[in-house]
């Protein structure tokens, strides 16, 4: 998607991709708008040999650039279940 198809988009809907790529959804339309662009920009292309035929295939892999968080952990006081 480009920088133009983008704009047409929601804040809402800009957030719920930039979301599923793992990026942070703060900022204003415009800081959301680059984000997703330099996050396309970044993608790595994986060469795949292919098989014994000779073909191959390009595939893009996105690259997250924040770190994964961790579920917070819960703790049930004893007796109350």
């Amino acid at each position: 998607m480009d920088g133009t198809e983008l704009s047409t988009l929601t804040v809402a809907e800009l957030k719920v991709l930039l979301k599923e790529a793992g990026l942070s959804v703060s900022g204003r339309k415009a800081d959301l708008i680059t984000r997703l662009e330099s996050a396309d920009e970044e993608d790595v292309m994986i060469l795949d040999e292919g098989d014994d035929d000779g073909s191959s295939k390009v595939t893009t892999a996105p690259v997250s650039t924040s770190a994964p968080t961790a579920a917070p952990a819960t703790t049930v006081a004893p007796g109350s279940t």
